[in-house]
């Protein structure tokens, strides 16, 4: 027990997630200003183009078409936050969620 504080392994996620929320914003947040940096790398890399398509209809579709086809010999397993929405989206946030998000 470090700092006088004990709590079990997820709630330390849980708390661990919240707060990174609040410093660094959330992925909706970040996708906002993706525009702007890539204007600004174009501005900064003369020769550089940038193109941004997104799908948000298909995501994990859309993210595993796109790491298969640059990483063609990797492995991509699905994301615990994306893991996290689909289980709350279809059942709602419910007491034996809570224990593991």
């Amino acid at each position: 027990m470090e700092f006088g504080i004990s709590c079990n392994y997820h709630k330390g996620y849980q708390a661990r997630h919240i707060v990174l929320e609040q410093v660094q914003g959330t992925p909706i947040e970040s996708y906002s200003i993706l525009p702007s940096y890539l204007y600004m790398l174009e501005q900064a890399n003369h020769g550089t183009v940038t193109d941004l398509y997104t799908d948000s209809s298909n995501r994990k579709g859309s993210i595993t078409t796109s790491v298969e086809k640059v990483f063609p010999n990797s492995f991509h397993g699905a994301c615990a936050e994306h893991l996290e929405w689909n289980m709350v989206g279809h059942y709602g946030r419910n007491k034996a969620l809570k224990q593991y998000f």
